[in-house]
């Protein structure tokens, strides 16, 4: 099996990029709003690196999961992750990286069967709550 990173499986994710290792996330549709200068380090999904890197469907959500090296890597972190009990995805991560966690955790519960281990993930951190902005972004079309 596939082991996550160990700063993940200590709970100690803070040290390096960890959610760039494991939480793609969708992108913004339509054009980029007007942000001002120096803030969209703030807003998700408004990065370049998040525009290059993100997820543009529930299609390509389904093939990160269905992909060999990916999809065990992403749920291998997720299982990690539930089993650090008494910790909340922001003192784990801190912020906004626990926003990103739940982002991606929306997208592929998404795509997955019920009670996966993203559904799991949400429960664990979230009270089982999706992200709504990951779900407004995945409903809609191109003619909205």
């Amino acid at each position: 099996m596939l082991r996550p990173p160990s700063g993940i499986r200590k709970g100690k994710p803070r040290f390096f990029p960890t959610t760039g290792y494991f939480s793609p996330r969708t992108a913004l549709p339509g054009p980029k709003p007007a942000i001002p200068r120096g803030k969209s380090d703030r807003l998700l999904g408004l990065s370049a690196m998040s525009q290059r890197y993100a997820i543009n469907s529930l299609a390509e959500a389904e093939a990160y999961l269905n992909h060999p090296v990916l999809g065990p890597r992403l749920r291998a972190c997720a299982e990690a992750l539930i089993c650090l009990e008494g910790r909340s995805a922001q003192a784990i991560f801190g912020t906004p990286d626990d926003l990103k966690l739940r982002s991606c955790a929306t997208l592929f519960a998404l795509v997955s069967p019920e009670g996966s281990v993203f559904q799991r993930l949400l429960d664990s951190f979230f009270q089982g709550e999706p992200d709504p902005a990951t779900i407004r972004k995945c409903t809609l079309t191109p003619d909205d």
